[in-house]
């Protein structure tokens, strides 16, 4: 079977296209952490090898909020990372479940399902990935 790749390419399978897709990929991560240690916007601990903390991760999540695909939603898939924590916490204010992903995804249900409705006062300690494995509920993808 023939695989469809972006700019016409064909593969002769998932693998072989995938394979063609990693380089870029590293690339790309590679000059997005150079440029946010560049700009001297990384935060603790540094850029290189994770999803990166930076500073500007609060207005993003604010940014995110003025976006009709955002005011639509009625759930949200995120990241434990720490600068994914503002959106975790805008959604749950803004009456959005919140699936997070186990770190790692180590477990077999490995989302935590946030539900503001369900965790009531909680919501604010539960974006964290502490609060989100002490009040949120385990589930399956």
């Amino acid at each position: 079977m023939a695989i469809l790749a972006p700019a016409g390419c064909y593969y002769r399978d998932m693998q072989e296209a995938v394979a063609t897709l990693v380089p870029e990929k590293d690339e790309i991560r590679r000059r997005a952490w150079q440029t946010l240690e560049n700009g001297g916007v990384a935060r603790f601990p540094g850029a290189w090898g994770r999803i990166p903390n930076f500073k500007g991760a609060e207005a993003a999540a604010e940014r995110l909020r003025g976006l009709t695909a955002w005011q639509n939603a009625r759930a949200i898939k995120c990241n434990p990372d720490s600068p994914q924590l503002p959106v975790r916490r805008a959604a749950l204010c803004d009456g959005k479940i919140v699936y997070m992903a186990v770190p790692r995804l180590r477990e077999e249900r490995c989302f935590i399902e946030l539900d503001p409705q369900a965790l009531g006062s909680q919501a604010g300690r539960a974006a964290s990935i502490k609060g989100a494995f002490q009040h949120g509920r385990s589930v399956f993808p």
